[in-house]
């Protein structure tokens, strides 16, 4: 497997055509086409596509599925610059303050101990597969509140006769309340 890296531009964002072959020389060439668009072209052009910005991150995702890994972590850039001096830089009460041996990362009163760039990297993965692992279960109490009403709306009588939700109402409650987050989000099917 070897590739051949282009060179960026003068800044607008295109870049030199890159190209990935295989062991069998089977090749796979990346290019810009339009400024937030690329082209993915195999050997000779024979199948050609182009992937805008927008769904980079689900293409790469897809990639990486595919090959049977776990999707990588895949964060917008924020648009920050290191404060100068050793100021830490601020996020919520979080704070990172760069020294010349790491970063350390800090709460109000509180400041760990530094640590190499690439193990905040590693540890920002871990925070954001955290997040990701929270938001995929619907909260506890919601999926009671739901499970209960959608027992009383199949059976009416159950708060009289004191029959509870059973797993089958919790599991119906979960896929309502993750499609309904879902949707929210702009990501559910009908």
């Amino acid at each position: 497997m070897t590739s051949h890296p282009g060179d960026r531009d003068d800044g607008i964002g295109l870049m030199e055509p890159w190209t990935y072959t295989d062991g069998d020389n089977g090749e796979l060439v990346i290019s810009t086409c339009n400024p937030g668009e690329v082209t993915v072209q195999t050997q000779g052009n024979a199948s050609l596509a182009v992937v805008i910005a927008d769904d980079l991150p689900e293409v790469v995702a897809k990639l990486y599925e595919a090959c049977g890994l776990p999707s990588p972590v895949i964060l917008e850039r924020p648009g920050v610059s290191i404060p100068a001096g050793g100021d830490p830089l601020f996020c919520g009460d979080l704070s990172l303050r760069t020294y010349e041996y790491g970063i350390a990362m800090g709460l109000p009163g509180i400041t760990a101990a530094a640590v190499a760039p690439g193990t905040l990297r590693r540890r920002a993965a871990f925070m954001a597969a955290y997040a990701d692992a929270a938001e995929a279960e619907p909260d506890p109490a919601d999926v009671g509140a739901l499970a209960k009403a959608i027992r009383s709306a199949l059976c009416p009588d159950s708060e009289r006769t004191g029959l509870r939700p059973g797993e089958s109402d919790e599991t119906a409650a979960r896929a309502a309340l993750r499609w309904m987050r879902d949707r929210e989000a702009g990501h559910a099917s009908a």
